[in-house]
């Protein structure tokens, strides 16, 4: 905690700041909500409002809740807080702390809780451009030279936690400014400081690595492509870092050398020739220098490389020797197949035939308790050509996401995905992609037999595609519910306990979406299944014949009507029901707890609360904290529960103030998937504030395990060129328009009939930005999937392009010329 008395204040502000904090017995102080977004937003209202540098001493002495609730400011309250007028004088005072700085922890604090103020204030203006608008180009150019005099400084490079966090807070708002260009060169100066003592220092590293989250917020941008057209020897100074630091691809800190390949590989986005040409060279070299093979840890560099090449440029995969890429690597990772006598075919990174037997046994008990529960007599669906399904089996969560995006183009920010496809055309492919479970006893793959079950429920349950089942609504509860059931049984104690809370009514259940969060979602999904195959099973019974006849409508409407008949029944059953000692699915009691959500918490000497997090895909950063009374401990596990004795992650310090920063993975992004947290108390403990803060792109709700997602990562598009794309909900299109063009012309129409009258695609355009729905200087929005616009363009650089489907998803083809 910052020392008081290190700052200088006005006698008004010092009779302030007395009344803000007090003290505990063990000296320590606490800040009282004085600088949390909704005592700044008020003091701003009042007539008796502080005076700027009042508040500028208070955002100055700020602790780690407040800064985390700053981010979470509402349009009204960004208004007032994040003006223009004090976020500006909160850059000069910054600049001032940044040419005063000679390393000392209490200025590192200072530092960091300005920049975290404008960090807040730019990252809550990108969510709500419309309303709020953006700042003035001229005060991106001030900070972007205070970021340079900071990290140019002799005490920018400090190791400890207070210097470091300021490091990082400066670094990253680089990605929130957008003005790489001006920053890039003293940021690879900075990379010098990796050795093999400072990867030790996560922080550090990270701040390091916010280059590489940069450059990937900066895709698209003409202004950091026209740099490094510029700048080459940026591109050269990144190769030789990768070689020099090779050594760190066995250790924890590997994300930074893979982030710079991946980066340089994204450039072949840039749409100036010279520039991609130096990017192919560079990846030819690192292709030799990084072959693929078996238990190769550098198998992700070239994993990240074949991405970029396919995606970007996929007229030279053949030349780099890219072209069956994803062949040559499946069949590297997945040696082992095994058929099943049911319908699975097991394949395997690691597997042996006892073990291939167990899972082939596994699936075989649940295919016939399925069978008894659903009464189906083995009878598919008509139309159903799924006979068999692949069941992939990573070694570990890290290959998991390593791979299985390139590989079979599923999202990996969940425990697994059955990937259904179109189950009416004869040649596809069913396929359940998973993990091994390697913190289970015995050989475990995780969430097996809920990923088994969406494939059974979809062949003989679900007539149709997953989207087709969703058209008419009023069912989301029973796609995931029902696999919860089937796995669980009656053995879910995180569902029992949570049922108890009443936090939902069966109507409410029975109208949940995938925009819900996941306790709705699953949880309740699997109480309300229980529930009816505990006291209506003939309900359930009529259901499925609706379903099993394409008649969704009746689907939905039986739906809203079993919700209501039996509300008053529910609640009353959700009291009855208790936790078992033998769980179905060993699923411990643990909460879950929501990203960007404060919660107190209180406990006893030796007691022990648990959560988790799901961390989606495009989550920027994550950051776990407590901070309150007595001395409590935050300890945090990826993929596994955690304990007091067994963990991950911790930032032990007496007291109940510790934060633990996840550092990111690939590109910059946050690994995905599910964070487990543990608060033990080594004292008594109480009013401890936790909260788990995350910066989410592109955020959308992780739509159920076996769902498709879009690839949000924007397609390049080549003039005169036709693609074929498929567009589930968002998809974004660049095209770069030379100098001696005026006109942009781009037309969308579908490559199938099929589902066409259930989709309806609009498409927007824009010259310098994103276009969203909202905000365009084009639009295109006829029924249907045939869109056109011809925009008007006055200068060279990207086009941006967005598509934007309400329905299933539409398969369409987009072309594209410039005159």
């Amino acid at each position: 905690m910052t020392n008081l008395n290190t700052f200088k204040h006005s006698a008004l502000t010092t009779l302030l700041l007395s009344c803000f904090y007090t003290t505990q017995a063990s000296g320590a102080a606490i800040s009282a909500p004085t600088c949390d977004i909704d005592t700044l937003y008020t003091s701003q209202n009042q007539i008796s409002a502080y005076t700027s540098h009042d508040l500028l001493s208070i955002v100055e002495g700020a602790n780690l809740a407040c800064r985390n609730e700053w981010f979470l400011a509402n349009v009204t309250q960004a208004k007032t807080v994040f003006s223009d007028h004090l976020v500006e004088q909160v850059q000069v005072r910054l600049s001032d702390a940044v040419n005063s700085y000679r390393g000392e922890p209490e200025q590192a604090v200072i530092i960091n809780n300005l920049g975290e103020f404008i960090r807040a204030a730019y990252y809550v203006r990108s969510n709500n451009k419309q309303q709020l608008g953006e700042f003035p180009d001229a005060l991106d150019l001030k900070l972007a030279q205070t970021i340079n005099d900071f990290i140019t400084s002799f005490d920018a490079v400090d190791y400890g936690y207070e210097q470091s966090s300021a490091l990082k807070s400066l670094t990253i708002m680089v990605d929130n400014i957008r003005r790489l260009p001006l920053t890039m060169a003293n940021q690879l100066a900075l990379l010098d400081n990796f050795t093999r003592e400072s990867s030790e220092h996560t922080r550090f590293i990270e701040s390091m690595n916010d280059l590489f989250r940069a450059m990937s917020g900066h895709a698209g941008i003409d202004a950091f492509y026209l740099d490094l057209l510029k700048h080459p020897e940026y591109l050269d100074q990144l190769e030789d870092f990768i070689y020099k630091n090779d050594w760190a691809l066995e250790t924890d800190a590997s994300f930074i050398v893979r982030n710079a390949s991946r980066e340089i590989g994204r450039l072949l986005a840039s749409p100036h020739k010279k520039t991609k040409r130096q990017v192919l060279s560079i990846q030819k070299r690192l292709l030799k220098h990084y072959p693929l093979y078996m238990g190769n840890k550098s198998n992700e560099i070239w994993v990240g490389i074949a991405e970029m090449v396919n995606h970007y440029a996929p007229d030279k995969a053949k030349s780099m020797g890219l072209s069956n890429g994803k062949a040559q690597l499946e069949t590297l990772v997945m040696p082992f197949t095994y058929r099943c006598n049911g319908p699975a075919i097991v394949r395997a990174q690691n597997m042996d035939l006892a073990q291939a037997q167990e899972v082939c046994a596994t699936l075989d008990k649940k295919d016939a308790d399925f069978h008894q529960v659903i009464k189906s007599n083995g009878k598919p669906v008509a139309d159903d050509h799924n006979h068999n399904v692949e069941l992939i089996v990573f070694d570990s969560k890290s290959d998991y996401v390593t791979y299985s995006s390139f590989l079979f183009g599923n999202t990996t920010d969940n425990g697994g995905q059955y990937l259904e496809g179109d189950p009416t055309n004869p040649n596809n492919k069913a396929r359940i992609v998973a993990y091994r479970n390697k913190y289970a006893d015995g050989f475990s793959i995780h969430n097996l037999e809920h990923e088994y079950t969406h494939y059974l429920d979809g062949r003989f349950n679900l007539y149709g595609g997953f989207n087709n089942a969703l058209r008419e609504g009023k069912i989301v509860w029973w796609l995931e519910g029902f696999g919860e059931y089937m796995h669980y049984k009656e053995g879910y104690n995180a569902a029992v306990e949570l049922g108890k809370t009443h936090t939902y009514s069966l109507p409410e259940v029975m109208a949940t979406t995938y925009s819900h969060d996941t306790n709705r979602i699953y949880r309740w999904g699997y109480l309300a299944v229980r529930f009816l195959m505990e006291n209506h099973p003939e309900e359930v019974d009529q259901l499925l014949v609706t379903s099993r006849n394409n008649d969704y409508k009746a689907w939905a409407q039986k739906s809203q009507t079993i919700g209501q008949m039996y509300n008053q029944e529910f609640v009353a059953w959700l009291d009855t029901l208790e936790s078992t000692s033998q769980t179905g699915g060993k699923e411990p009691i643990v909460s879950e707890l929501a990203l960007n959500t404060v919660i107190t918490l209180e406990g006893e000497k030796n007691s022990e609360q648990k959560f988790y997090i799901d961390i989606p895909e495009y989550t920027r950063s994550l950051e776990l904290s407590i901070q309150g009374e007595g001395d409590a401990d935050l300890h945090a596990s990826f993929d596994r529960v955690a304990y007091y004795y067994d963990y991950d992650f911790t930032s032990f310090r007496r007291g109940s103030n510790e934060h633990v920063t996840i550092e990111p993975k690939e590109g910059g992004y946050i690994k995905t998937g599910r964070y487990y947290i543990s608060i033990s108390g080594r004292e008594a403990f109480n009013n401890v504030k936790l909260l788990a803060k995350a910066e989410v792109e592109n955020q959308g709700v992780n739509q159920g395990s076996h769902v498709e997602q879009d690839d949000l990562a924007p397609v390049v598009l080549t003039a005169d060129k036709k693609i074929d794309i498929d567009v589930i909900n968002t998809r974004y299109l660049g095209f770069y328009v030379n100098e001696d063009k005026k006109t942009v012309r781009i037309w969308v129409t579908p490559t199938t009939q099929k589902n066409e009258n259930q989709s309806n695609i609009d498409l927007y355009a824009a010259h310098s930005y994103w276009p969203t729905p909202e905000k365009h200087h084009a639009a295109s929005r006829n029924r249907g999937n045939q869109e056109f616009i011809e925009l008007k363009v006055n200068r060279k650089g990207y086009v941006h392009f967005m598509l934007s489907n309400n329905g299933s998803k539409a398969k369409v083809g987009v072309y594209v010329t410039a005159y």
